[in-house]
């Protein structure tokens, strides 16, 4: 088995990808940042109830449920440790492992992951509630009120490709998007054309994955926060930046609680991060973010702003005739969206069209410098 008492600094992660390596290609900071949230929210006993959760989103046959999937496989379980479902109703979580058949039972230190989830699940209030941490429903059974208590709070990965993400549910979830670059489409390629020389898929190595069951849930302190609240404070991100900067002190979390024997111990629950858990914290933010806004969006609304960048400025229909990606439906709502969270500009200019004399809407991606969180030397 191996000791991951002996793995210093970022050994640990560089084991894991080797392993990863085996069945996923490229995606370096997606992987760490998947299991960042999956396992090491699932063992942080002292972050925000939202931090852990995570939306993948990318367009579908990206290969987010894929990548998804095998990046958790090395979390000794599934049942265990990590819960997939294919499908799953609004109301479930409400009866699932509810604690009047279950009383011991509890989500804490699980990790549940929905793939492809549809919007009305996504936005039901009983998945909100457990996203959110809440506990607590009531119900009617023949004609009689019940109460069910939903003991714990389980790291929520989930992937959605069409899905519509309210801000409601954005500001519970971080956004992951996956690369879809043609290099990233030509090394699937040459991957996918080498495992088909090979008489089975690649095992995962047993060692490593029983070694995982060792880490503890504990809880994380960073006695050196004061020195980094300022480069938030200095964002102007508006009310946003109160769940963000949180969600950033959490990644740090993560990281120690992944690297917890190589920390220092205050007792037998608690640890400290160190400067090593705050640059990661920074990789895996910006990664996430990307702007200053602070603000998750979706691979569908960046590639949106992209075309309304690349056209400088540009009204409704324009827009329409160049975004083929997407209904006219889907457009109109997220031009609203984009423009309330700040990403695009709005304003009223003369329709040019012959005969016409009213005004018409017209967007522009405001230059917004690309998000910068200095590292820990540069904090020095």
């Amino acid at each position: 088995m191996v000791n991951l008492n002996e793995l210093e600094g970022y050994k640990l992660l560089e084991l894991l990808h080797n392993e990863w390596d085996k069945r996923v290609v490229g995606e370096i900071l997606a992987r760490e940042i998947l299991f960042a949230i999956g396992f090491g929210g699932s063992l942080c006993l002292n972050s925000q109830k939202t931090s852990n959760n995570l939306i993948v989103n990318s367009k579908s046959g990206a290969g987010k449920d894929y990548v998804t999937t095998e990046v958790l496989n090395i979390i000794p379980g599934p049942e265990e440790r990590w819960i997939k479902r294919t499908r799953i109703t609004k109301t479930a979580f409400t009866y699932w492992h509810s604690s009047i058949k279950e009383p011991d039972w509890t989500w804490n230190g699980k990790i549940f992951y929905g793939e492809d989830m549809n919007s009305e699940v996504l936005n039901s209030d009983v998945f909100k509630v457990m996203c959110s941490g809440g506990s607590h429903s009531t119900i009617v059974k023949d004609q009689v009120a019940v109460n069910l208590k939903i003991n714990g709070k389980p790291s929520i990965i989930i992937t959605a490709a069409k899905a519509v993400l309210t801000d409601e549910l954005l500001r519970r979830f971080a956004v992951l998007n996956l690369n879809e670059s043609k290099e990233q489409d030509d090394m699937i390629i040459d991957f996918q054309s080498k495992i088909a020389t090979l008489d089975k898929k690649p095992e995962y190595n047993e060692s490593i994955m029983v070694s995982l069951t060792s880490l503890k849930q504990v809880n994380v302190l960073i006695d050196f926060a004061e020195k980094f609240g300022k480069v938030f404070k200095d964002m102007n991100a508006n009310v946003i930046v109160r769940t963000s900067y949180n969600r950033f002190i959490d990644l740090i979390k993560f990281s120690a609680v992944i690297f917890q024997n190589q920390r220092t111990w205050l007792d037998e629950k608690t640890i400290f991060a160190n400067s090593e858990d705050y640059d990661k914290a920074v990789d895996w933010f910006v990664h996430l973010f990307k702007n200053q806004c602070l603000l998750p969006i979706t691979k569908d609304q960046e590639k949106l702003l992209q075309i309304i960048n690349t056209m400088q400025q540009a009204t409704v229909t324009e827009i329409i005739s160049e975004a083929t990606f997407a209904s006219r439906s889907w457009i109109y709502l997220n031009l609203n969206l984009l423009t309330e969270k700040g990403f695009l500009e709005k304003t009223r200019i003369a329709d040019e069209s012959e005969y016409s004399k009213k005004k018409i809407d017209s967007y522009t991606v405001p230059n917004k410098a690309k998000l910068k969180i200095p590292y820990w030397g540069e904090l020095e």
